[in-house]
Order: structure tokens, then sequence, then C-alpha cells
């Protein structure tokens, strides 16, 4: 199985079953549920809604050189809302971490 997921960080999936050499026999397109991380709004200015499925986990937000400008622990309730505060603008990584999972997402901030 192959699958193509779009960076931009929208939910939505493509997977691709059964390739042959005459072209895609099936094509089935549906939303996964059980990884789900978005914020609204992307890009943001002052301040964004972080969504996700994960419970009790811990959020990081960390600059392209992979320096961490932001750090939530033991969160539970989403939508979570992230200000920006003296964070300058420019592209950043959010990571939301549990137990189990962990769910990465681009950030942009103007």
């Amino acid at each position: 199985m192959f699958s193509f997921e779009d960076i931009s960080g929208w939910r939505n999936r493509l997977y691709l079953d059964n390739i042959n050499l005459t072209g895609i026999t099936d094509v089935v397109n549906e939303q996964r549920e059980d990884i789900s991380c978005y914020n609204f709004p992307d890009p943001f200015n002052m301040a964004t809604a972080i969504y996700s499925s994960l419970k009790d986990c811990s959020i990081s937000i960390t600059d392209i050189t992979g320096n961490i400008v932001k750090r939530f622990s033991n969160v539970n309730l989403f939508p979570f809302i992230f200000e920006r505060e003296t964070i300058p603008s420019g592209i950043y990584v959010l990571d939301l971490r549990s137990e189990n999972e962990t769910e990465r997402k681009k950030l942009i901030i103007r």
C-alpha cells in the first residue's frame, strides 16, 4: 500500500491499492480519525487554536533550527489556544507527544 499525505497538514490522506502497469485499479480516499492535528487559523498573527485527538500530551513549539521556543505539559483540553507572545514571525514545528503517539505539524506565524 502506498500512502500520500498532504504536507500542508490537512487531515485528508489518499491511499492507493493495486497499482498495475495499466494504471490504478482501486483508489480509496478516507479520513483517518486516529491521527488528527491541525490549527486554525494558519498562518496566524497573534493566536491560533490547536486541535488534536491526543489526550494527556505535551506540546512543544520549535523553530526551524530545532530550538524549543515554547513548551506546555499535561495538555488535556482541546482546542488549546496558543498565543505567540514575543515569538517572532517565521516557520515553526508543533510537536504533540503522548505516551504512545507523536503528531507533528508546521506552524506559520505572520
